[in-house]
């Protein structure tokens, strides 16, 4: 499988805000998409900042001013001086109320509102309402004395940790979305035919942090400088959520196209293609069939080319050293390229026409009979006269 050369993807991955610049990323090393995220980051601690400056501290500094010099909180119970309900604090961000007795509190509305009351604290926003009884085991100061010294030493350290924590959280939660966002990715890849890892759609899905965290950092910015409100900022970050789901999967298109080889395309045997190691390279500058004129001396014979020496097979004698081994040896024969696959030849069928003509055959040998003795011709013979026993003669 070769890829074909990417549409967009084309160079360095420096920036996560359009759809080759995303598809670069899912090429590119892992390093540079952290470094990238980590920048933007650092963009939204200081909106974070900005916006707990603007809203959280002045709030906190006001209500521990407001607190009495007793009030506690202690066996799940709030124990405090006065029956009336106070209000703390509220700056349209933040408002904070103490209230033993439940009764109403005058006053305006604030984006997050929160209550202490006999037993419980309260949370309310745009969000919902949340109740939570104070636990049985918790002894909690209420009072300025013990309160303002202890936030006025811990007050830089909360101003450096919040955005910090802010910033973190939300790249680990960006980090875990990604991982959810890269299976899905990568099967929009697989359908459109590109060339991408499931570790390069995570990469992608993660650069994507990018854009979302500077949309939400101008959201900050804005809100904390009352030029939003809560909804506005919820919509702002929706709409980066939205914007970074559309740079992921717009960016899978600008990713290398997956080329499949064709099963049916001959490729070339290694045996046709092979040379022999003995051969000499070619482009040789030590095979000059010319010798060099400002190198030859007129006492000392001219050393043998390459091509003479390989042509004739021998070198020639040299007068100085007639044990000298020549510096060329002859090349060996390059046997011809045998076809891997030769099919075996079949034995022709003669035509009757180059048939050769039997030959004739031989007569039979002629048998002669030996000669016959003539049979002899029957006479009649008279008959013999009966022998005497007393003359046998």
């Amino acid at each position: 499988m070769n890829p074909s050369p990417p549409g967009g993807s084309e160079g360095t991955a420096w920036q996560p805000f359009t759809f080759g610049g995303v598809a670069a990323f899912a090429t590119a090393g892992a390093l540079r998409a952290w470094g990238v995220v980590i920048l933007t980051a650092m963009l939204l601690g200081l909106a974070a900042d900005r916006y707990f400056v603007a809203a959280w501290f002045p709030a906190l500094d006001l209500a521990l001013e407001r607190l009495p010099a007793s009030g506690e909180i202690r066996d799940g119970r709030l124990l405090w001086p006065s029956p009336q309900a106070v209000e703390l604090a509220n700056n349209g961000f933040v408002r904070l109320l103490v209230n033993p007795n439940f009764g109403p509190v005058a006053g305006q509305s604030a984006d997050v509102t929160f209550e202490c009351t006999a037993d419980t604290l309260t949370a309310q926003s745009l969000f919902g309402y949340w109740v939570m009884p104070y636990p049985y085991r918790l002894h909690l100061a209420l009072n300025q004395p013990t309160l303002q010294p202890l936030w006025a030493a811990w007050r830089p350290h909360f101003r450096l940790g919040l955005p910090t924590a802010f910033v973190v959280a939300m790249i680990l939660a960006w980090a875990g979305w990604a991982l959810v966002l890269a299976p899905l990715a990568r099967a929009l890849a697989l359908l459109l035919r590109r060339e991408v890892p499931l570790r390069g759609c995570w990469k992608a899905a993660f650069a994507t942090f990018a854009p979302f965290a500077l949309a939400t950092a101008l959201g900050l910015v804005l809100y904390a400088g009352r030029g939003f409100r809560l909804p506005d900022l919820l919509v702002t970050w929706a709409l980066a959520h939205l914007y970074s789901l559309i740079l992921l999967f717009g960016a899978i298109p600008c990713l290398p196209r997956l080329v499949r080889a064709s099963p049916f395309v001959v490729r070339p045997s290694p045996i046709t293609g092979a040379t022999s190691p003995f051969a000499t390279p070619p482009g040789d500058p030590n095979l000059n069939s010319e010798p060099d004129p400002s190198s030859a001396r007129g006492d000392v014979p001219e050393t043998p080319s390459a091509p003479s020496v390989l042509g004739s097979g021998e070198p020639p004698a040299d007068p100085r050293n007639p044990f000298a081994v020549p510096t060329v040896l002859p090349a060996p024969p390059v046997p011809p390229p045998r076809e891997p696959f030769a099919a075996p030849a079949l034995p022709s069928r003669a035509r009757p026409s180059d048939r050769p003509e039997p030959p004739a055959p031989e007569p039979p040998p002629r048998r002669i009979k030996p000669p016959t003795a003539p049979a002899p011709t029957p006479h009649r013979s008279e008959p013999a006269e009966p022998l005497d026993p007393l003359n046998p003669s």
